[in-house]
């Protein structure tokens, strides 16, 4: 499954787009602990989710789609 996530690493204030050939429902964003920070609906099989207020660091995307379609990513925030 391919999953193109840009920019990556992304800046605090950007949005990053989510390309995907499977149509996702959620996308959910995790801090490295694990703890949930932002959670989504994905209209398509490409997606927007504004960064603004994460701090710097390293963040976990989750793509939960249908027929437990699943993708995990890493992001980077400078």
């Amino acid at each position: 499954m391919t999953v193109i996530i840009s920019p990556n690493p992304a800046t605090q204030n950007s949005t990053i787009q989510i390309k995907a050939e499977t149509d996702f429902t959620t996308a959910v964003i995790f801090d490295i602990s694990g703890r949930e920070i932002l959670q989504t609906t994905c209209n398509s099989n490409h997606t927007s989710i504004n960064m603004a207020g994460l701090t710097k660091g390293i963040y976990l995307l989750q793509l939960n789609g249908k027929e437990n379609a699943k993708a995990v990513r890493k992001i980077i925030i400078q």
